[in-house]
């Protein structure tokens, strides 16, 4: 497994260009696949508790001298932050409520016009 040398080590990079951190093992399936990336988080903190990211291989973007993902560091925690206020949330769904119910005007309701169907006349 000449790849898993070469991968291990290398920096991990969320879309916005922030350095996640290092990877440090690989998840193969019985086909020789890579199924996930097991990364190390930077900070000494996270070093010390041992804490690991798992990411999903549908969420790489690229692989060269760095892993590039296609999602942010809080979407691959599961934190979701409003664009407004800052408040975090746990999924996709309660930040777009949140955002819905607290930032945007609620929708003006426009009363139904009704179809009025002219019959034509026979002459």
């Amino acid at each position: 497994m000449q790849f898993m040398k070469e991968l291990r080590g290398k920096e991990v990079i969320d879309r916005e260009g922030n350095t996640i951190g290092l990877v440090e093992d690989l998840d193969i399936s019985e086909s020789g696949r890579v199924t996930r990336i097991i990364a190390l988080p930077k900070g000494i903190v996270n070093k010390i508790t041992r804490k690991r990211l798992n990411i999903g291989i549908e969420d790489v973007e690229t692989v060269s001298h760095l892993i590039m993902l296609n999602k942010t560091e809080e979407e691959l925690k599961g934190i979701f932050k409003c664009k407004a206020c800052e408040q975090t949330f746990e999924s996709e769904n309660s930040r777009k409520l949140h955002f819905i119910k607290k930032h945007k005007k609620p929708a003006k309701k426009t009363p139904i016009k009704k179809r009025i169907v002219k019959k034509k006349r026979k002459k």
